[in-house]
């Protein structure tokens, strides 16, 4: 939902949760008015943006219930569109140090994969999460992911950060806020 400022507010009372996205990040649900808006966008003449859109044909909404999209200009480096996905694991009742072990044992098979780093933090309102943090290479970059899951009382939640590798240290402000905004909704 559109706010005053600009930024948009995400509640899904099914995940039990709610996040802030800042002014510049289009944030929309698959299959929603909002993804059918975007399809509409100038920034869709950019083929990054439309291979994305391709690949969202297919997604289930029951999992992906958003995908926020960097779509301020010069925010595209190497033309890799900078998103963030919310994705929704009904069920999921592993522990975040079993998800951890988990994800590490995981075959990549993307082009020189590296694996970053894991660590266990909290977010402002108290949110415990793992973030790991990963690479691969593409052509003529490189794509960095930070990966953040939390449970909730009905599964886990796990947001996907996805950017160029070079340009995380700035993309990365407007991710940490957005974790920084995450309310826990009452089921």
């Amino acid at each position: 939902m559109p706010q005053e400022d600009g930024s948009t507010l995400f509640t899904d009372h099914k995940a039990g949760i709610q996040l802030t996205f800042q002014v510049g990040w289009l944030a929309m649900r698959v299959g929603e008015k909002e993804y059918y808006s975007a399809l509409e966008k100038p920034f869709m003449q950019n083929p990054a943006f439309q291979d994305l859109f391709g690949v969202l044909n297919n997604a289930d909404p029951k999992v992906l219930r958003l995908l926020a999209l960097d779509a301020r200009e010069g925010h595209m480096p190497g033309d890799l569109v900078t998103d963030i996905s919310v994705v929704f694991l009904e069920g999921d009742d592993q522990s975040l140090e079993q998800k951890e072990k988990a994800r590490r044992a995981k075959t990549n098979l993307c082009l020189d994969y590296k694996f970053i780093l894991s660590s266990y933090s909290e977010t402002d309102n108290g949110v415990r999460i793992l973030v790991m943090e990963e690479s691969c290479g593409v052509p003529k970059s490189a794509v960095y992911y930070r990966d953040v899951y939390f449970n909730v009382p009905t599964g886990k939640i796990h947001l996907k950060f996805e950017t160029n590798f070079d340009y995380k240290d700035a993309a990365l402000t407007d991710f940490e806020q957005v974790m920084n905004s995450l309310s826990l909704l009452t089921p």
